[in-house]
């Protein structure tokens, strides 16, 4: 018996039980059955991952590698400024985003308000993606103490 094992897979294949006239054919339709049996469990890797590890507190430490305060927009009559932001994963893959403001007008009146987002995450190797509760799209890179997330040419950096 000829057994055909790939990448551990458990999977064998007697091929000299193909009958003769199509013995050809039938060993590359083993192969591709092989083939296509590893991709899935290659594709193992690829599954949600378990996201308690990541679940915690972290804080916005770099906007683009800038410390806090970053400016996010800048006129003639307005300047906004992120301050802090404190942004919590929870273990039922839900987030909480709490960002802080400092809003000064061109006559000098500074106020400071705050921005609220919430949504789901999940988690596939080291790609963090988040759909917020009103539907947007955001993805980043995680690890074992911090992520990034990465908008319109933005990188924001947290960390527990």
């Amino acid at each position: 018996m000829t057994s055909l094992s790939i990448s551990g897979s458990a999977t064998s294949v007697d091929v000299n039980e193909v009958p003769p006239q199509g013995e050809h054919m039938a060993r590359r339709l083993i192969l591709v059955i092989a083939l296509l049996m590893n991709a899935a469990a290659c594709g193992a890797d690829i599954t949600l991952a378990d996201v308690a590890p990541y679940a915690g507190n972290y804080t916005l430490r770099s906007v683009n590698s800038f410390p806090l305060p970053y400016a996010i927009l800048q006129s003639n009559s307005v300047r906004l400024e992120i301050t802090d932001e404190a942004f919590s994963l929870a273990t039922n893959s839900t987030f909480n985003d709490v960002t802080n403001y400092r809003r000064t007008s061109a006559l000098g009146v500074i106020d400071h308000p705050a921005d609220t987002l919430t949504g789901t995450y999940d988690i596939r190797g080291q790609t963090i993606s988040f759909t917020t509760s009103s539907g947007a799209l955001l993805s980043g890179q995680v690890g074992a103490t911090s992520f990034t997330v990465i908008g319109n040419s933005t990188v924001f950096l947290y960390s527990k």
